[in-house]
């Protein structure tokens, strides 16, 4: 089992190598930090529960742990966090999939989706688990509602979050020409 100093996790249709992961994985590595980056299974239909068993089984966090999460990753991230109970130093959200919050895109989702983005969570046991929260958000996101998102986790995180928003950073993907992600840098090496 490992004990990463971080833990990444993608989102829908997503993958360990997708948008500016690879980058990441190598940009710590040089930094001596070492990442679990899973590929999730099923990413195009998703369940929660399947996702945290593999979590369960290959990583640990521990109190000096910073957790990310990518899109419905971010709900992943929180998720099991609340499955290991164990306090985190850092939870980093990029474009996150809030609660009940319809995404503004027509695309077409799976049932699975929806059981995955609509399952309770405590918010109360969440909020006490994490050290500080950094949230980054974009307006042009063609998947996020920046506003109710935004509103959302702040009621979550009511004095621990940090928001950095984007005029034009789309979803952080590749298809906003996000293959490298620098600004995430400075929380996980402030200065």
């Amino acid at each position: 089992m490992q004990t990463p100093d971080i833990a990444l996790f993608h989102g829908f249709y997503g993958h360990r190598n997708g948008n500016w992961f690879s980058w990441f994985r190598d940009t710590m590595r040089e930094h001596e930090k070492t990442v679990f980056c899973p590929d999730l299974p099923h990413s195009d239909t998703p369940v929660l529960d399947e996702h945290l068993e593999l979590i369960r089984k290959k990583c640990q966090f521990t109190p000096d742990s910073i957790i990310i999460g990518h899109s419905l990753g971010g709900l992943t991230a929180i998720h099991a966090v609340l499955d290991q109970s164990v306090k985190i130093r850092r939870l980093i959200l990029v474009a996150p999939v809030a609660p009940d919050i319809p995404s503004i895109s027509e695309e077409v989702f799976p049932d699975e989706f929806f059981a995955y983005r609509d399952t309770p969570m405590d918010t109360g046991r969440i909020y006490s688990l994490v050290g500080s929260v950094v949230l980054f958000l974009s307006h042009n996101d063609p998947y996020i509602d920046l506003v109710p998102t935004r509103e959302y986790y702040q009621s979550v995180f009511p004095d621990t979050l940090e928001i950095r928003e984007y005029e034009s950073a789309g979803h952080f993907n590749a298809p906003a020409w996000y293959r490298e992600f620098p600004d995430i840098l400075p929380f996980i090496f402030p200065s």
